[in-house]
């Protein structure tokens, strides 16, 4: 039987969690150690990653994540940091990449191109676009003490929900506010929602947007591969698989048309930042049977499709170790 105090302690332990991480930031607190990391045993890769290179499913019987069977399939003799979290985006890596010139080594950096990611929907999103984390990040000196390296960042308020659902974000079902996809999406049987039309307006959520030339966010991603080019660092960037083929299903051809057409986009936008660099259309190439669950609407591919698409990127990386080891 469990005793008083172990129920106080199962009780209280999400309450403590919510302080802690508002004491000490986890992106903020992700910038520390990797200054420790960079400080004392630089790493021969830094991964950056979102939510999809640290999902993974219970039905799964292989449970690493992403960046695991990465490191995984590079060897022992290798060594990875990573650094992923929810709807990571180019701007907090940006921010994160400015730490790796504390020292004199420059590691493989590998990262993900990822569409959803450059929505107002998320780059305004009061979690995800992780304002004020960004800005903690930017102000850190790189050379400071490490237990300086730490931020209070508070849960948003009432109020910048209400503004965010405010925000225009037109995609293939129109040009509606966030809140005509969020409201309905949280409670489908209150907004009379049957599967098609949930799924509908999710995938028009998620993936219906166009990238034009004029998005914000791809100024964060040429930022970001200015930041990686002026560093030296070789790079290794692939495309977040997106489940291209339940959205085909639901909007037909156009639905890949466009999914190509924003890779492409933001390709384009991390070339004119870092220069010449390849990158395999992974975006696109996954089927519906290699993510967890297609009806979700997320990236996030199961152990079949983080195999695949961690045997493209350690191969991509074993190639820009070797060649940075012929050069030097």
């Amino acid at each position: 039987m469990n005793s008083p105090l172990a129920a106080a302690r199962v009780r209280l332990a999400p309450v403590a969690r919510r302080w802690y991480q508002q004491l000490d930031n986890p992106e903020v607190r992700n910038a520390r150690r990797l200054a420790e990391a960079v400080r004392s045993a630089p790493p021969d890769v830094v991964y950056f990653g979102e939510s999809a290179s640290l999902f993974v499913s219970g039905a799964d019987a292989d449970q690493r994540p992403l960046f695991r069977m990465i490191a995984d399939e590079l060897g022992a003799g290798t060594t990875v940091h990573a650094i992923a979290g929810a709807g990571y985006h180019a701007r907090l890596f940006d921010a994160y990449a400015q730490l790796l010139g504390a020292g004199s080594w420059r590691p493989v950096v590998v990262l993900p191109l990822w569409v959803r990611g450059s929505f107002t929907a998320w780059t305004r999103h009061p979690v995800y676009g992780y304002q004020h984390a960004v800005r903690a990040i930017r102000a850190v000196d790189r050379n400071a003490p490490l237990w300086r390296i730490r931020a209070r960042i508070g849960p948003p308020g009432e109020l910048d929900w209400t503004l965010h659902d405010q925000l225009s974000h037109p995609t293939l079902i129109g040009d509606l506010k966030v809140g005509a996809y969020r409201l309905p999406l949280k409670d489908p049987a209150k907004y009379g929602l049957d599967r098609q039309a949930r799924l509908r307006l999710l995938y028009a959520f998620h993936h219906g947007g166009a990238i034009t030339p004029d998005t914000p966010y791809l100024a964060d991603v040429t930022r970001f591969g200015r930041t990686l080019r002026e560093l030296g660092c070789p790079v290794v960037a692939y495309q977040t698989p997106v489940p291209v083929e339940r959205g085909v299903e639901l909007f037909g051809p156009a639905f890949a048309d466009l999914a190509a057409a924003n890779f492409a986009l933001m390709g384009e936008a991390f070339g004119r930042g870092y220069g010449p660099v390849g990158i395999p259309p992974t975006g696109t190439s996954y089927a519906s049977s290699d993510f967890v669950d297609p009806d979700d609407g997320t990236e996030h591919v199961n152990e079949k499709g983080r195999l695949r698409l961690a045997a493209e990127i350690a191969g991509g990386v074993s190639a820009a170790l070797a060649a940075r080891s012929q050069a030097g």
